[in-house]
């Protein structure tokens, strides 16, 4: 898949209703740091990513940017991730020339997501957490991870077409 000639995540819809999709990925390979903050804005820790897609790397391999760009908030911590490329992630990316910048590799599952759209802070991550817990309640579903949040599109993107998500881990079924 593309969003604006990124490559992007691969998934599969198992299910959809009017509030949200089940959708299974597979497992992937991830650029992370995470860094304190405190207003929920993406800061630093897209610039630390961005440099070492752009070659601060110990090859100075040039890597492509893909979608999304993934956020979790881990207390006073926000992680943020940009999924490796698939060639990249399968022959070995390279290491991080900073401790602050980590390579992981991601269990793919069946996750429960919701689509919004607007800006990328704080306020509209935690209102539309609260809208997926209310749709997985109405499904009968049951989370089994804290939120992921996603962001297909750079932020020049005017904030009512930008494509944002919320996502959680479910048990398969």
């Amino acid at each position: 898949m593309t969003q604006a000639a990124y490559e992007t995540s691969a998934y599969t819809v198992i299910r959809k209703t009017d509030a949200l999709e089940m959708r299974v990925y597979p497992d992937a390979h991830w650029v992370s740091t995470s860094s304190v903050t405190d207003d929920g804005e993406m800061g630093d820790n897209f610039n630390q990513l961005f440099r070492y897609i752009g070659g601060y790397n110990r090859t100075k391999a040039l890597i492509s940017m893909t979608t999304p760009v993934y956020i979790q908030e881990q207390g006073s911590h926000q992680k943020m991730s940009f999924v490796l490329p698939f060639e990249v992630g399968e022959s070995g990316p390279p290491t991080p020339l900073v401790n602050s910048v980590f390579l992981e590799n991601v269990r793919g599952g069946t996750f429960a997501v919701l689509r919004y759209s607007g800006k990328t802070n704080l306020i509209a991550r935690t209102t539309a957490a609260a809208q997926l817990k209310a749709a997985l309640a109405c499904a009968g579903v049951d989370a089994d991870s804290e939120p992921l949040y996603a962001f297909y599109d750079p932020p020049w993107t005017p904030a009512a077409v930008r494509r944002n998500e919320v996502m959680v881990r479910i048990a398969a079924g």
